[in-house]
């Protein structure tokens, strides 16, 4: 069989007609423009200035670079790790409801170190009992206690991770006694860096001695 095309000259206009449409638009992707036609430079689509082989492009935020591959020279926004040994922030400490201290060397985040204590039924407001006025005084806050028909109170304590700054401590006196009345009292401090009181206590015709701590109420981390 024997094929035959022939070419007249409608057929050489179409085919002119396609590349000068083709030139049209290589032009067009290549020359600066205004909407709707845009167009690019050419060394908005070619490489960089400096690229080498292996190397792969990147954006800055405000042209294209080349980067090696395992690196970046992208910097994400980062906190500060401004707390003692760099370990947390000073956001992190204000988010967890912690006050930032100084003691002029570093800076440390303050918690509360109180125990969750839960309130008897009904809030009474007689001596002895832990009461809700006594919770919001303290710096904690109210949760319902399940299965109960009185709350439990809680406190912003540190949470895991964080580890005590130095002896910075605020504690309550605590009074501690045996079955045979004898005890003794510890002391107490402000919000300091000052290790917690002990005292001790025995029993005459006994040798064991008992110690006895004041209760840590507030305590530095960082």
């Amino acid at each position: 069989m024997k094929i035959v095309i022939n070419f007249n000259k409608y057929s050489y206009f179409l085919a002119g007609l396609i590349i000068f449409l083709a030139g049209m638009f290589i032009v067009n992707a290549l020359t600066p423009g205004i909407a709707p036609n845009q167009g690019h430079l050419i060394s908005e689509i070619a490489p960089p200035t400096g690229c080498i082989a292996g190397q792969f492009l990147e954006w800055d935020g405000a042209s294209w670079k080349c980067a090696n591959a395992g690196t970046t020279t992208i910097t994400p926004p980062t906190t500060t790790l401004d707390l003692a040994y760099g370990i947390h922030s000073s956001k992190q400490c204000i988010a967890l409801h912690g006050v930032v201290e100084t003691d002029g060397v570093a800076k440390f985040c303050k918690f509360s170190a109180r125990a969750d204590r839960q309130l008897p039924p009904y809030f009474p407001n007689i001596p002895g009992y832990y009461t809700k006025a006594d919770c919001i005084s303290d710096g904690g806050y109210l949760i319902p206690t399940p299965g109960q028909n009185y709350p439990t109170c809680k406190f912003y304590n540190a949470p895991s991770g964080w580890n005590a700054y130095k002896y910075w401590t605020a504690t309550k006196s605590n009074t501690c006694r045996n079955q045979y009345g004898d005890g003794c009292t510890t002391g107490s401090h402000i919000f300091k860096n000052k290790a917690q009181e002990v005292c001790s206590y025995h029993t005459p015709h006994f040798t064991t001695w008992t110690l006895c701590k004041s209760t840590v109420t507030e305590r530095g981390y960082y």
